[in-house]
C-alpha cells in the first residue's frame, strides 16, 4: 500500500484497481485528492503491482503456444485475500484518524469492495464504483460477461489465452506488434495521451483473476445496503459497455430500493485515472461533497 496524509483532513480515499493494474495507476490522481485536504491508501491487490508475479512462459521473444497454456499463479488466490486487502486498508485508515472513509473500486476492484462493505460496513462510509463491477446480492458478476448489454465491448480483442485454461485473464502488455497496441488502446484507453499509455504498458502484469467473478456476495440490506453507494459511469468506456453499466446500477437498485445508487458521468474511456486524472478527482470528490 502507498499512502499519502493531509493532517487537515479526516476523509480517507481507499483507491481500489482493476485488472493489471497497481496502486501506481492512481500516481495522477491522488495529488489533487491530497491538495484539497483529503487523504489517500492506493492498494496493490494480490497478485498485482509490487505483489505480482509472471508466467515463465512471459518473456522476450514471446512463445504464444505456452503463453496461452501455461496455467497462472493468480488462479490460486482466493477473493478472501483480496477483500482482507481492503479491509485492512480500512481499518488503517481509521487508526489514522479518518472520520470517513471512501472506498473507490475501478473495474474489477468493484467484486472485493462489494464483499468488504458487507463485511465492514460500519467502518465504511461511501463505495464509489468507477465504471466497475458492481451486482445485486446472491448473483455472481459472470452472469455480466455474456448480457446483451455488453455488446461491443473490446476486452475479448486484446486476451491471449482461454481463462478457462489458464485461470486469468490473461493478454500481453509487453507486445510491440502496432495491431495489439492499437487494439489495446482502443479497448483501454482511447482518450488517452500516447507516452501515458507507453509508460503504463510497462507497468501493467499480464494475468489477472476469473475465478472472484463466480463468487455470489450475500449483502444484506442492514449492512451493506446501508452503505452510500456510487457509480461513476464512462459514457466512453469499450471494456465495460455504458449499457452494462446501467444494467448493474439497475439490477442493485432493484435489490436495495430505499437507497438507490448514486449516479455520475465522465466522457472518458475505461481508464480516467491515466487519461482524465484531475477530471476523476474532481468527481470523486463531487460524490462525497
Amino acid at each position: 500500500m502507498n499512502s499519502a496524509a493531509a493532517s487537515s483532513s479526516r476523509t480517507t480515499f481507499i483507491l481500489a484497481h482493476g485488472s493489471w493494474h497497481g496502486a501506481w495507476c492512481w500516481e495522477r490522481v491522488t495529488p489533487h485528492l491530497v491538495a484539497a485536504g483529503h487523504s489517500t491508501i492506493s492498494l496493490d491487490f494480490p497478485g498485482h503491482g509490487l505483489d505480482a508475479k509472471f508466467p515463465k512462459s512471459y518473456n522476450d521473444p514471446l512463445d504464444a503456444e505456452a503463453f496461452a497454456t501455461e496455467p497462472s499463479f493468480i488462479a490460486e488466490i482466493p477473493l478472501s485475500d483480496f477483500i482482507a486487502t481492503v479491509t485492512d486498508a480500512v481499518d488503517q485508515a481509521k487508526a489514522g484518524g479518518a472520520d470517513r472513509v471512501v472506498v473507490v473500486g475501478h473495474s474489477m476492484g468493484g467484486v472485493p469492495i462489494t464483499f468488504a462493505g458487507e463485511e465492514a460496513a460500519d467502518k465504511i462510509d461511501t463505495l464509489i464504483f468507477l465504471t466497475a463491477c458492481m451486482g445485486p446480492p446472491n448473483a455472481p458478476y459472470a452472469n455480466y460477461f455474456t448480457a446483451p448489454e455488453q455488446e461491443g465491448s473490446k476486452l475479448g480483442d486484446i486476451l491471449s489465452a482461454d481463462p478457462a485454461v489458464v485461470g486469468a485473464f490473461r493478454w500481453n502488455p509487453a507486445s510491440k506488434d502496432p495491431a495489439f497496441l492499437e487494439a489495446a488502446k482502443g479497448a483501454l484507453v482511447a482518450d488517452g495521451d500516447d507516452d501515458v499509455i507507453a509508460a503504463a504498458l510497462n507497468m501493467l502484469t499480464p494475468d489477472a483473476p476469473v475465478a472472484i467473478y463466480g463468487e455470489e456476495p450475500a449483502l444484506t440490506v442492514d449492512r451493506y445496503g446501508s452503505i452510500d453507494r456510487v457509480f461513476i459511469k464512462c459514457s466512453k468506456d469499450y471494456t465495460l459497455r455504458p449499457a452494462l453499466q446501467d444494467l448493474m446500477i439497475s439490477d442493485l437498485n432493484a435489490a436495495f430500493p430505499d437507497k438507490p445508487v448514486r449516479v455520475f458521468e465522465m466522457q472518458s474511456s475505461h481508464e480516467p485515472m491515466l487519461s482524465q486524472p484531475k477530471e476523476l478527482a474532481e468527481a470523486l470528490m463531487k460524490a462525497i461533497a
